[in-house]
C-alpha cells in the first residue's frame, strides 16, 4: 500500500461538534450495544476475472483453446476455472469442439453473430510531468483514431495537474463529445518544464541520510501522480465488459535506487511507488496500457558510477522509465506503448484486446490485505500466456478507507454535491491560521436507519479534508457518529452537524464525505473557501 506522501502544507482540520436538538449525535467512546450484526460487513464472494492473451512462438494470437488447455494457479496452488469464454474481435465465441489443434486463422462467421463484449477505455493524462507539445501530439493522434472505437465501446477522460484528478468527460461513445473533450485536454497547462527547472534548482541540495533533495522531492511528486491515478480508477464509475486504462505518463523521474544491472539495456527497479496502480487496477479489473510521453531527460539521478558520461546517464534514465512502465503493464496484463506505438495508441490497444480468453474463479477471501500471485500455465507446448500477475485481498476496513480516499481526491465537475456544506464566519486563530465555521446537513433519508429498543439508529462516518492551491491535502479527520431518533426520519429530513476547521489563511477546497457502514454508500460534497 502507499506510504504517507506529502508533508501537509495545511494544518490538520479540527472538528468540534455540538449536540443536536431532535437527534442525538455522539462519538462512540466505548463499545456500542450489540446490534445483532446489523452493521457487520458481509463476505465478498465476487468472481475474479482474468483476461489472458495467448501467443505462439512467433507472437501470433492463438485461438480455439478450451478451458482444459489452461491451468490457473494462485500462490502456486491450482484453482478450478469456474467460467471460461473466448473473445475474438470483441465477440464472445461459443466453445469449439475438442477436435483439432489450436489455430491462428480468421474467426468464423459464427463469432460475428455471438454476443459482443464491450470495451471501456479510461484515459488518464498526466499533465504534472508532461511537456505540452509532446502531450498534445499524442492527444491529436487519439482524436484522429476515435473512428477506431467500435460501436458500443466507451471512453472517459481524466487529467491531473498535480492538484486533483479532474474528469473532463465521463463514459461516452459519442465521438463528437470525445473529440471536444480531447481538444479541451490540449488547452490545459502542463508542468513538465517546471519539474525540470526544479530538478536543476534542487539537484545539489543534500538531505539527511544521504541522497539529494531532488530525488526525495521527486519521489513525493511521483507518489502524487500515483495517488491521482489510483483515485481515478476508483472514482470513475465502473463500466461493464472489458476495462482498460490508457495511462499517458509524463517524464516520470528516476531515482538512484532504480539501479542498473549487468546488461546496459535492462534494469532492476524498486517499484514500491507503482505497486498501488497495479494492485488497484487488478482489484477493479482494469488492464493498464502505459504510454510514455516524450519529455526532457535531464534529472541525472541514476548512479553516476554505473553511468558516468552524460549520454549513458540519459540512456539509463530512459531505460529505467520504460522499465517502470513495462512493469505496470506486465503486472496488469497490458502492454507499454513506447516509441512508435505511442503515436497509434487506440490502434495498438484495439489490436491487443481483439483476441483473448476470459477466465473466472471465486477466490478464497481471507480479507487480510495480502497480495496473491496469479500464474497461467498452458498445456499445449510452445505457447505463451500474458495476464495479470495477482490480486489484492483487502480487509473491509481498508477497502472502505480507500473508497473514501478516492472520493476525497477525485473530482467530477459535473457531479452535484450529495448534501449541503455551509460556510460560516472565519476568525483569527494562532499564528497565520483561521478558524472556519462549517454547517454540514446530513441527509437522514439517505442513511439506513435500523430499529433498536429505544427507537431508530443509524451510523455514519464524517470525514473532512482540505486541499490547498498546490493540491497538498491535510490529514483526513474521521468522526464516527451514531444518530438516534424516536421515529424513522421522513423524506427530506436533515441533521445539521456543526464543526470548525483550523486552516492556513489561503484558498482551500474543503471535501466532506459521509459513509454509511450499513449500505456501504459514500456521499461527497465539496466547497471552496477563499479568505
Amino acid at each position: 500500500m502507499m506510504r504517507s506522501s506529502f508533508e501537509p502544507f495545511l494544518t490538520k482540520p479540527l472538528l468540534l461538534f455540538c449536540p443536536a436538538l431532535l437527534l442525538t449525535a455522539a462519538v462512540p467512546a466505548s463499545p456500542q450495544p450489540d446490534s445483532g450484526g446489523v452493521f457487520q460487513e458481509t463476505v465478498d464472494v465476487r468472481v475474479l476475472n482474468v483476461e489472458v492473451v495467448v501467443t505462439d512462438r512467433d507472437g501470433r494470437r492463438v485461438t480455439g483453446l478450451g478451458a482444459g488447455d489452461f491451468r490457473l494457479l494462485v500462490d502456486g496452488e491450482t484453482v478450478p476455472i469456474e467460467f471460461f469464454t473466448e473473445v475474438r474481435q470483441g465477440r464472445a465465441v461459443e466453445p469449439a469442439p475438442p477436435a483439432g489443434s489450436p489455430t491462428t486463422a480468421t474467426p468464423p462467421r459464427a463469432a460475428a453473430e455471438a454476443g459482443r463484449v464491450p470495451a471501456s477505455t479510461l484515459v488518464f493524462i498526466d499533465d504534472y510531468f508532461a511537456i505540452g507539445a509532446h502531450r498534445d501530439l499524442v492527444l491529436e493522434r487519439l482524436a484522429a483514431e476515435l473512428p477506431l472505437v467500435a460501436p458500443g465501446d466507451r471512453m472517459a477522460v481524466v487529467a491531473f495537474d498535480g492538484r486533483q484528478p479532474l474528469q473532463l468527460c465521463g463514459w461516452t461513445d459519442d465521438a463528437g463529445r470525445l473529440e471536444a473533450c480531447l481538444a479541451a485536454a490540449r488547452d490545459r497547462p502542463t508542468f513538465g518544464l517546471h519539474r525540470t527547472t526544479e530538478r536543476r534548482r534542487r539537484g545539489l541540495a543534500s538531505v539527511p541520510g544521504g541522497g539529494t533533495f531532488s530525488a526525495v522531492e521527486e519521489e513525493l511528486e511521483l507518489e502524487r501522480v500515483v495517488e491521482a491515478a489510483v483515485a481515478t480508477l476508483r472514482g470513475v464509475p465502473r463500466p461493464p465488459g472489458r476495462k482498460l486504462m490508457l495511462l499517458l505518463a509524463g517524464a516520470w523521474p528516476s531515482y538512484a535506487r532504480f539501479r542498473l544491472v549487468d546488461k546496459p539495456t535492462q534494469t532492476a527497479t524498486d517499484l514500491e511507488l507503482l505497486e498501488e496502480i497495479a494492485e488497484t487496477a487488478n482489484l477493479l479489473g482494469y488492464t493498464v496500457y502505459p504510454l510514455d510521453l516524450p519529455g526532457r531527460r535531464e534529472d541525472g539521478n541514476v548512479d553516476r558510477q554505473q553511468a558516468p558520461d552524460p549520454v549513458s546517464r540519459v540512456l539509463a534514465q530512459e531505460t529505467v522509465r520504460q522499465s517502470a512502465l513495462r512493469w505496470v503493464a506486465e503486472h496488469t496484463g497490458g502492454r507499454a506503448l513506447l516509441y512508435g506505438d505511442r503515436m497509434r495508441p487506440l490502434a495498438v490497444v484495439a489490436e491487443d484486446v481483439a483476441s483473448y480468453y476470459w477466465l473466472g474463479f471465486t477466490p478464497r477471501r481471507e480479507r487480510d490485505d495480502r497480495s496473491h500471485r496469479i500464474r497461467i500455465e498452458l498445456r499445449p507446448a510452445g505457447l505463451e500466456a500474458r495476464a495479470r500477475a495477482g490480486f489484492l485481498d483487502l480487509a473491509p476496513g481498508t477497502e472502505q478507507a480507500l473508497v473514501v480516499e478516492s472520493a476525497l481526491k477525485f473530482r467530477d465537475p459535473l457531479a452535484e454535491n450529495d448534501f449541503a456544506v455551509n460556510l460560516g464566519s472565519a476568525r483569527r486563530a494562532e499564528g497565520r491560521k483561521v478558524e472556519l465555521a462549517l454547517a454540514i446537513d446530513l441527509p437522514l433519508d439517505r442513511l439506513v436507519y435500523l430499529p433498536y429498543p429505544e427507537g431508530w439508529r443509524a451510523q455514519v462516518e464524517v470525514r473532512l479534508a482540505a486541499l490547498d492551491g498546490r493540491g497538498a491535502r491535510s490529514e483526513v479527520l474521521v468522526v464516527p457518529l451514531v444518530l438516534e431518533a424516536e421515529a424513522r426520519p421522513p423524506a427530506g429530513a436533515v441533521h445539521r452537524y456543526r464543526a470548525r476547521a483550523l486552516l492556513r489563511k489561503a484558498r482551500h477546497d474543503l471535501v466532506v464525505t459521509l459513509r454509511d457502514p450499513a449500505s456501504g454508500e459514500v456521499l461527497t460534497s465539496r466547497v471552496e473557501w477563499r479568505p
